[in-house]
């Protein structure tokens, strides 16, 4: 470090060297002519590092090193000796020269959208590249690559010029060596190109597509470049589902409309939704969110709510929702229609009555089942059966409360106890109920009378051991009495 001006590596300015003691303190120091320190210090760390800077080979070269060491009290430390190394630089710099296959979006090619070929693809994407050499070797070794990842990275295709065979025919791969150095070329072009994923599988995607063109030394040390390419978005959204037949809405309340849609465009979409209310009667209220983000591919439901005065006529209306994309595209309304109504509560006389469809028997707990349907378009809650028969106010049984879904039966199964009815025919009367009260449909029937046959109860079965004791007795008798005799007939003289 006493010599600064050695010829083709000329140290820039003075350089000094950075003394730390104990940690904490810090002072720069400065070599003598023979390129020397020397120092008195307190026992503890010491830690020294220096660094300068050199023109080599037309470029500035940097120099550092670094020292630790431990000093004892009342003791000369040996000398030590500051190696300085160079620091090796392996970087290189980009530029895109020119592109092909795809549409400049800035200024720089490092941004561009993908043109359709077709109606099945985008055109093939080619860009040639400029490295320059930034480092201070001789020689340095380079793999050039990409770094790539996208939902829709399995249909893409990244390629590097890497020459010709034998017939002439091009080379590509996903890679291509590159030498660049002081003693070689410090500028290099190469070739990549780029195939998109087709029409049907692109996924156009907010910020684009990142790939990073990169340069690897050999060491590991590597460069990069980012370069987004913009698939064109395709907006289309179909509808899976949505209700078929007439949406009933129980006066007074309010009710949940449902659709299922799915996002068959290629990248997501904000869509939005207006309903319309020109056929609303008054005192009706339809809503719903005005927007709501579809991920790419996303099946699921879009809802809103409508509601019914209590004094809701039961006149069917249309009722339509609007639909479109981010980018305006518009899609055919979905339409249904609303009316307001009540449950439409039915027996079903073949499966009411005794539970298997015998005669009732008096003087016994008698099991019955009860079917009630639901032909209305609203759900009917908290529905109880009462049986009771004409002629007994005190015999009666009430079912435990069931909702029936619109469009649904269920069944009821109770016990009854007939203690005291009279046998032959008697009139069951079947009523439904509500805690709540009943609120039904004109056309519901609220209590039928079915006339059901009591018949007493059969006889007690004899105990089939008895028979079979009194034969096999009779049978021990029989041939006992006939054992007898022939021994009496044996002992006469005759």
């Amino acid at each position: 470090m006493s010599e600064t001006n050695v010829a083709g590596a000329e140290i820039i300015g003075s350089p000094e060297i950075k003394v730390t003691i104990l940690g904490v303190i810090s002072w720069n120091e400065t070599v003598d002519s023979n390129g020397q320190i020397h120092f008195l210090l307190p026992g503890g760390d010491l830690y020294i590092d220096g660094v300068f800077e050199t023109n080599e080979r037309e470029m500035t070269m940097v120099y550092r090193t670094g020292l630790t060491s431990s000093i004892s009290a009342q003791q000369e430390a040996p000398s030590a000796t500051l190696n300085y190394n160079r620091i090796l630089e392996h970087s290189i710099d980009f530029n895109i020269t020119s592109i092909s296959g795809a549409e400049q979006t800035e200024d720089d090619y490092d941004e561009v959208n993908a043109l359709y070929e077709n109606a099945t693809d985008y055109q093939v994407i080619e860009f040639t590249v400029n490295l320059t050499y930034n480092g201070n070797e001789a020689f340095d070794e380079y793999t050039v690559g990409t770094v790539f990842d996208a939902e829709d990275v399995d249909y893409w295709n990244i390629e590097f010029y890497n020459g010709t065979d034998e017939n002439g025919t091009e080379i590509w791969s996903e890679s291509t060596p590159v030498v660049l150095g002081l003693d070689g070329e410090n500028l290099t072009s190469i070739r990549m190109r780029v195939t998109t994923a087709d029409v049907e599988n692109a996924q156009s995607i907010a910020g684009g597509h990142i790939i990073k063109l990169r340069t690897t030394h050999s060491t590991g040390t590597f460069s990069e470049y980012v370069l987004t390419i913009h698939i064109p978005q395709i907006y289309s959204i179909e509808v899976i589902s949505s209700p078929e037949d007439t949406i009933g809405v129980f006066p007074g309340e309010e009710k949940r409309i449902e659709f299922v849609l799915q996002n068959t465009g290629n990248g997501q979409d904000i869509l939005g939704f207006e309903i319309d209310t020109t056929w609303l009667p008054e005192g009706w209220s339809a809503t719903g969110p005005s927007e709501s983000p579809w991920a790419y591919g996303e099946e699921r439901i879009y809802s809103f709510t409508i509601f019914a005065p209590a004094d809701a006529e039961t006149i069917p209306f249309p009722l339509s929702v609007n639909v479109n994309s981010s980018d305006g595209t518009a899609y055919d309304p979905i339409e249904i229609q609303v009316k307001a109504a009540k449950p439409i509560l039915n027996f079903i006389i073949d499966n009411t009555g005794t539970f298997n469809g015998e005669d009732a028997v008096k003087d016994k707990s008698n099991k019955m089942i009860v079917s009630v349907e639901n032909t209305g378009l609203v759900d009917a809650q908290n529905i109880r059966v009462n049986i009771s028969i004409d002629g007994y106010d005190g015999i009666y049984i009430l079912s435990e409360s069931q909702d029936i879904p619109a469009g649904n039966s269920v069944e009821y199964i109770l016990f009854i106890n007939l203690d005291g009815i009279g046998i032959g025919k008697q009139n069951f009367v079947f009523t439904l109920q509500s805690e709540f009260g009943l609120d039904l449909d004109g056309d519901s029937d609220e209590s039928i009378t079915r006339s059901l046959k009591v018949a007493t109860p059969p006889p007690e079965s004899v105990n089939v051991w008895v028979p079979l004791l009194i034969i096999a007795a009779f049978v021990l008798g029989f041939f006992g009495f006939r054992r007898m005799r022939d021994s009496i007939s044996g002992q006469m003289p005759f």
